[in-house]
């Protein structure tokens, strides 16, 4: 942990350290693919069907979730044996024990980020809840630009961007100390001993 520390202070490790738009291009590449891929299929299929969006939302689903369950169920059994030492969670293995017990069918339908998100099974994952919401609430969007109703579509748009900024500042007012670094800002005895580190010693700053 100390040596990762260290790591920031080099330049090249700011490429890394300081990606704040990394998950914002991905999002951005996604919306865009699922944009492309909806507007071709109704092209292609001449009308929007029933089917059509059957196919849509069934379709992410079954390619994304039988992975993403392996990944949970490997994490739940046996992550507690993967390693030992110290500081490695060796009762539990990576997931919080409610996720094991109670909130494990929040990865299924992918809220996780917004059930209990303290206990969300692979806490990386909610990418992939935002991801998969995100996808969900596309049509809303596009079905109104592939029936010719723009003016519709750009307010169904806007609405959703002012939402969005809105949801950002709301996060900002109500937690004005909310720690953007992810190596300071996560809880633990790991995080805390970082702290001291940093607050009492000469030896990073």
């Amino acid at each position: 942990v100390l040596d990762v520390l260290t790591w920031t202070r080099n330049i090249g490790m700011q490429f890394i350290y300081s990606a704040e738009f990394s998950v914002d291009t991905f999002f951005l590449l996604s919306g865009f693919l699922t944009t492309i891929l909806f507007v071709r299929q109704v092209e292609k299929d001449g009308k929007l069907s029933p089917r059509l969006m059957i196919l849509y939302y069934l379709h992410r689903y079954i390619r994304l979730t039988p992975t993403f369950l392996l990944v949970v169920a490997i994490n739940i059994n046996l992550t507690p044996y993967f390693g030992n030492g110290p500081v490695y969670p060796s009762q539990q293995g990576f997931e919080a024990p409610l996720c094991r017990s109670k909130y494990w069918w929040t990865a299924i339908v992918y809220v996780g980020n917004l059930v209990e998100s303290d206990n969300m099974c692979v806490p990386v994952s909610w990418y992939l809840h935002n991801d998969m919401q995100f996808h969900w609430l596309a049509p809303l969007c596009l079905i109104p630009f592939v029936m010719r109703r723009k003016p519709l579509g750009f307010i169904i748009t806007i609405l959703f961007t002012l939402v969005g900024i809105g949801s950002i500042a709301g996060l900002l007012i109500h937690y004005p100390d909310l720690q953007t670094s992810s190596l300071l800002a996560t809880p633990g005895p790991v995080s805390s001993s970082i702290r001291i580190l940093c607050e009492d010693s000469d030896y990073f700053f």
